[in-house]
């Protein structure tokens, strides 16, 4: 239109489905110098266009599907990676960083029997990858020198398959399950101590029921105390119970609940030595304790099931017609009861 030489420029006819062309165009001039015409050339760049714009298209979504990923590694509260079908680790979220103490900026791309330190972590990610398993599930723990005690992880797989059903790598997702992992310890050692709590009253009434049914009383007198203790174990076994199962006792931290009172050394110790006595007499009892009239500071309950326990662990272990013995000392600050038998003993593991 302004007679100047025209060079590379695009230009779209829309009337022709949106076409686009490359225009090279020069004006023609007579002898005079006065243009009396143009050659225009054009190039048609339909297909190269069409292709650009579906790059930038694949780009784009490219850069979109790439950020979805990001915001998705970064909500994800558990350690989060992802290695690809080489082994080569291809993602990793911050919080997998933070817990391996790993760069994901330094470890990406890198095989990932080399990337990831921790000994205990990469002999099952290994295995794990070397059997292309998913769903499989595995604990592994971390110790911190800040911590007493070694953070546990539960970590799970999941296999990554294109559409047309090829192996394209595994997800690993790791959670604390520390807390998970001592709440379980603590319910195996409650039912240990619930079990033997419980087993030692059973065993005194189970006794004294037996010499009543055996009719091996000697005397009423004899008998109506054998009914007591059955009556008196009963009664504690139920309490027992009431504690253990006092739930919101335990839950809310509280822990042993102690009814101290004072209560002469004899009181304390010989009602319950008296019972194994008269019931276990195939054992030697030899008892004997130092000022039964002095007052102590205690829980007449609880040293009824201290007692019960070590006098029935004392049965138990040893032979027939063995000794044991039950000496009370008094020491500068409290008093001292001890028992001694002839059993088995423990190991220095048992008594710790």
């Amino acid at each position: 239109v302004d007679n100047r030489a025209v060079v590379g420029r695009e230009v779209n006819n829309d009337k022709n489905g949106g076409s686009f062309y490359i225009c090279n165009a020069v004006p023609l001039k007579n002898e005079a110098g006065h243009i009396f015409g143009m050659v225009s050339i054009l190039q048609d760049i339909s297909e190269q266009k069409e292709k650009q714009q579906l790059l930038e298209e694949t780009l784009l979504e490219s850069r979109q599907a790439s950020d979805r990923i990001a915001g998705v590694m970064r909500s994800v509260d558990d350690a989060l990676f992802v290695v690809d079908a080489n082994d080569n680790l291809l993602l990793m979220n911050e919080s997998a960083g933070a817990l391996l103490r790993l760069n994901p900026e330094e470890v990406i791309g890198k095989a990932a029997g080399s990337a990831i330190w921790l000994e205990s972590l990469r002999d099952k990610v290994l295995e794990t990858l070397r059997k292309r398993e998913g769903n499989v599930q595995f604990d592994f723990e971390i110790g911190h020198s800040e911590q007493p005690s070694p953070v546990v992880m539960q970590a799970r797989s999941s296999v990554l398959i294109d559409p047309q059903g090829r192996y394209e790598g595994m997800i690993f997702l790791a959670r604390d399950v520390t807390r998970d992992r001592s709440m379980d310890r603590l319910k195996s050692d409650f039912i240990s101590v619930a079990a033997h709590e419980l087993r030692t009253p059973m065993a005194t009434i189970l006794g004294f029921a037996e010499l009543l049914i055996d009719d091996r009383v000697e005397s009423e007198e004899d008998r109506r105390d054998f009914v007591r203790t059955i009556y008196d174990k009963a009664d504690a076994l139920s309490r027992l119970l009431d504690d253990m199962l006092d739930i919101s006792r335990i839950e809310s931290g509280r822990g042993l609940e102690l009814f101290i009172e004072k209560v002469a050394v004899e009181m304390l110790f010989m009602p319950i030595l008296s019972q194994y006595q008269k019931r276990v007499t195939s054992r030697q009892f030899e008892i004997e304790l130092d000022d039964p009239e002095l007052l102590l500071l205690a829980d007449p309950e609880k040293i009824a099931q201290v007692m019960e326990n070590l006098l029935s662990n004392a049965v138990k272990y040893s032979e027939d017609q063995s000794k044991i013995s039950i000496l009370g000392k008094t020491t500068i600050d409290g008093y001292r009861l001890s028992i001694h038998d002839d059993g088995i003993g423990m190991t220095p593991e048992q008594v710790s």
